[in-house]
């Protein structure tokens, strides 16, 4: 399972549809379920939650493989910046920082991992 952080947006519009079209099976974390709709005939599963709460990394983290994060365009929506996505309050090796690309698995062929 590959978990794409952001997965709603443009970028990660368009990785979830390259990693579904290599029939991959893919999890999109997001603050709103209604704005991954447009992923549903891709087979995508969906968890809303916050990268910036440890609980929704967390439940989304389950059986998951690879970590993308496509987390961009921070404005004043909320109060989300590139600081408070990397919080202390995560504090977590399963964190989601707001520009990585890492695995955690050991069998990801051509992946670009991280530990």
């Amino acid at each position: 399972m590959i978990l794409v952080a952001g997965g709603s947006g443009r970028l990660g519009t368009l990785i979830v549809r390259r990693l579904a079209a290599r029939s991959l099976c893919v999890r999109v974390l997001t603050r709103d379920r209604k704005r991954t709709a447009h992923l549903e005939p891709d087979g995508v599963e969906v968890i809303e939650g916050d990268v910036r709460e440890r609980s929704s990394v967390d439940g989304a983290m389950v059986g998951v493989s690879t970590v993308v994060s496509a987390i961009h365009g921070f404005g004043d929506i909320g109060h989300v910046s590139p600081a408070s996505v990397e919080s202390p309050r995560i504090n977590s090796p399963r964190s989601i920082g707001s520009s990585s690309l890492w695995a955690v698995g050991s069998n990801v062929p051509g992946s670009n991992t991280r530990r």
